[in-house]
């Protein structure tokens, strides 16, 4: 199961999303376990996690990342994401951290 953590709680995208893909889903809650947890910037260095894997979307520095040490560098400018499997185009500005 996926816990998704949004900004906008009940968006009809993020439904609409997981539909597309025949994926389980709901909205987070702490005291629940996942597989993976799809989070952005309302993840703070407070909230419970109970997961296997954590994919935090977003460019802005975020609670989590302060938590544990993680330095952020923004960019406003596009970027292209070269991996063995191909190029992955990020459009709207990108983050790089580090620790």
């Amino acid at each position: 199961m996926i816990g998704v953590l949004a900004e906008k709680k009940g968006d009809p995208w993020i439904a609409e999303f997981f539909e597309i893909f025949k994926t389980p889903w709901e909205e987070f809650h702490p005291r629940a376990h996942y597989d993976a947890v799809l989070a952005n910037g309302q993840l703070g260095p407070e909230t419970r996690l109970d997961t296997d894997l954590l994919i935090i979307y977003g460019r802005d520095k975020t609670g989590w990342d302060e938590k544990n040490g993680l330095e952020i560098q923004s960019s406003d400018n596009t970027a292209l994401l070269s991996s063995p499997g191909g190029d992955l185009p990020i459009y709207c500005g990108f983050s790089r951290f580090y620790e």
